[in-house]
């Protein structure tokens, strides 16, 4: 009997680990990041800035495959977007942006969305 052939196993997709930033005071009780990246149905939270940072930031590293995401904080139960790369959508939301990955020869810097 000839031996069966297994199907080849497809080869898991690149992902970049990209690191998201938000500055702002540890009295904050709350930062919480939401995108495109979970189809804006869930909350992450961000890590409160350590006392030994100079500047305070709170801080999540995702595992994003090459793409554009669009992105907002939540900062203690109020809409806010970091101070680098914002864009308005078509209904007039203000949001972050992200490209990663192979995208990034639109000038952004891989691995970064602060």
């Amino acid at each position: 009997t000839p031996a069966k052939r297994r199907p080849p196993v497809p080869k898991p997709l690149s992902s970049f680990d990209v690191d998201f930033s938000f500055p702002a005071p540890p009295s904050l009780c709350a930062v919480q990041l939401t995108g495109s990246f979970v189809s804006w149905q869930r909350h992450i939270a961000l890590l409160p800035p350590s006392p030994l940072d100079a500047k305070p930031v709170w801080r999540a590293t995702l595992s994003l495959r090459a793409g554009m995401y669009f992105y907002k904080f939540l900062v203690d139960g109020g809409w806010k977007v970091g101070p680098e790369r914002t864009v308005k959508d078509d209904k007039g939301n203000v949001n972050n942006v992200c490209v990663v990955g192979e995208a990034r020869e639109v000038g952004f810097r891989l691995g970064r969305c602060a």
